[in-house]
């Protein structure tokens, strides 16, 4: 046991982890920190009308548990994973964040979560941009040309395929173009 690291309370420790961790992972905590003060603002802080905040547990404390988790576990994790990560909730931060506010901002104006909300939203847009980053830093380079583009291509024809399976069954599929209830 170092005898100079004995004398160094708890928080000071904590303190000079947070100062010696990487750039990434600084601006991904900060994205993901984003994203889950919008959810806590929307779910607890300020619920929709009629509704308490124990109306919102589990559609507030799941989300940001997935946040909170993701945060501790960012820094120790593989590159690629935490690329993946960093875009898929960066995806789900756009969208919570920028829909509620998109639909407010031209009938009602601005008001209420819909501040968190673009906060939210931009700190989603970082973490995508992060996970970009992350992708395109730890890219491989050791194998021939065509075999690297091959199989980037495969992966991004996996993504796209990947996306349309999770993104599209969300709309609405009562067979007709008009939401349910109009």
């Amino acid at each position: 046991m170092n005898v100079a690291a004995s004398h160094v309370t708890k928080p000071d420790r904590l303190w000079a982890r947070v100062r010696s961790a990487r750039l990434e992972t600084k601006l991904a905590v900060g994205g993901l920190s984003a994203v889950a003060l919008h959810v806590l603002d929307d779910n607890f802080i300020q619920p929709p009308p009629g509704t308490s905040a124990a109306d919102h547990l589990i559609s507030g404390l799941v989300p940001i548990a997935i946040l909170v988790g993701a945060a501790v576990a960012y820094p120790r994790l593989r590159a690629g994973l935490r690329a993946s990560i960093a875009i898929t909730l960066g995806l789900l931060g756009i969208v919570i964040g920028a829909v509620e506010p998109a639909y407010y901002w031209s009938k009602d104006g601005l008001s209420g979560d819909d501040y968190t909300g673009l906060v939210a939203a931009a700190g989603g847009l970082l973490l995508v941009i992060v996970g970009v980053a992350v992708l395109w830093r730890t890219r491989r380079r050791d194998d021939s040309l065509i075999w690297r583009y091959t199989r980037r291509g495969l992966l991004a024809v996996g993504a796209v395929v990947g996306l349309y399976f999770v993104v599209f069954p969300l709309r609405c599929r009562t067979g007709s173009r008009t939401p349910p209830g109009q």
